[in-house]
């Protein structure tokens, strides 16, 4: 490879930031709405789309973000690049890069760089369509029902709010994977009704004697569906002791932060918290029905998880940043207040509990 090909993705990053002149040099501009900032809503290149709902800001750090709140997509400005101009950015890398440098009137690139771009697929083929997984959890929740489990309701009941967490997760929709026969049976069920290739996703492996479900220790089931409503994966939590306490399937991590579904129901002065983990949400989300505050509340799986476009849901508002006060909680939160900042919040306040506990949900002390 010639030696000067020295371009690496930080670099383009920092090239490609300005959310304007990239949407217009990759041809997304039609239909182009501005957002506050310098940002756009362009049609999503990863669907079909006639309203634009794919947002595209600069960033705290200076660098391009892209979130669609249709379909759920996010990254930066060169899954952008990769989006428009048809590339599978985890085969074709380099040829992103091409593409990139390229638009960065990078002329150096060598001609060899590029590859038929036009020809790679940009979607992971083993990902089921969207009201595919839909149907395969809600089919899962329906046959889970939370309250018909002793151990994952006392489980629930447990935790410092008690009742009150129980009925909200009930309210909600959460489930309690089934134990031993019953589970196996489930998994049969729902592998004929939907076919083998929805294995992965409901976390389900062929035996001899059929599917029976993977990791059967994690059985509180917690659906994390998107703005449109649609479930788009699902957590799974022990109900013990070890660790690590929570999962996803592979390859279906959480597209949007817990409780992002009532995005289309705030009022226009509703505010927004955000938290870690959906157990967070639910406390928060009763509490504040109790008090009668009308705020939105929005779990993080993790804080390694943020997405800065999740900031935008705070737009115009007021936000909260109620993350963990362990050492990761602490050390995201700037983090956290910048992005919202930078995605227009009206106001951005640290809240943690008064009380010396870690999380909303835990007791004084506990970790």
């Amino acid at each position: 490879m010639p030696s000067r090909w020295r371009y690496d993705a930080k670099e383009l990053r920092r090239d490609l930031s300005d959310p304007r002149e990239l949407c217009e040099a990759l041809g997304l501009m039609e239909k182009a709405k501005p957002q506050k900032g310098g940002g756009l809503f362009v049609c999503c290149p990863a669907h079909a789309e006639k309203t634009p709902s794919c947002s595209v800001t600069r960033g705290a750090d200076g660098t391009i973000r892209v979130c669609c709140f249709a379909c759920g997509f996010t990254g930066d400005a060169l899954h952008l690049i990769a989006l428009a101009r048809n590339i599978d950015i985890r085969s074709d890398f380099r040829g992103v890069l091409y593409q990139a440098a390229t638009l960065a009137g990078r002329k150096e690139a060598p001609k060899g760089a590029a590859r038929a771009w036009k020809a790679t697929p940009a979607h992971d083929p083993a990902r089921l369509p969207p009201d595919k997984i839909d149907a395969v959890l809600r089919a899962l929740l329906a046959a889970s029902p939370l309250l018909a489990d002793g151990q994952a309701a006392a489980y629930l009941l447990a935790r410092p709010s008690g009742k009150a967490l129980l009925d909200e997760a009930a309210r909600a929709g959460w489930g309690a994977l089934p134990r031993d026969r019953a589970g196996r049976d489930l998994a049969k069920k729902l592998v004929g009704k939907f076919g083998k290739e929805i294995l992965t996703l409901a976390e389900l492996r062929l035996s001899t004697g059929g599917p029976v479900p993977l990791h059967p220790a994690y059985r509180l089931l917690i659906p994390f569906a998107g703005p449109d409503g649609l479930l788009h994966t699902i957590q799974r939590r022990r109900l013990d002791a070890a660790r690590p306490a929570y999962r996803f399937p592979s390859g279906y991590p959480a597209l949007w932060p817990y409780g992002a579904d009532l995005v289309p129901t705030m009022g226009p002065h509703t505010s927004v918290v955000f938290v870690e983990g959906a157990i967070d949400v639910l406390d928060r989300r009763a509490q504040y029905r109790a008090e009668g505050d009308d705020r939105l509340v929005l779990g993080i799986p993790g804080v390694a998880s943020w997405h800065p476009a999740w900031a935008t849901f705070a737009a115009g508002r007021e936000a909260r940043v109620a993350l963990d006060t362990d050492r990761a909680g602490e050390g995201a939160a700037p983090r956290l207040i910048d992005d919202l900042w930078q995605a227009g919040a009206r106001a951005v306040f640290r809240t943690t509990p008064v009380d010396g506990r870690k999380d909303w949900n835990s007791r004084r002390g506990s970790s």
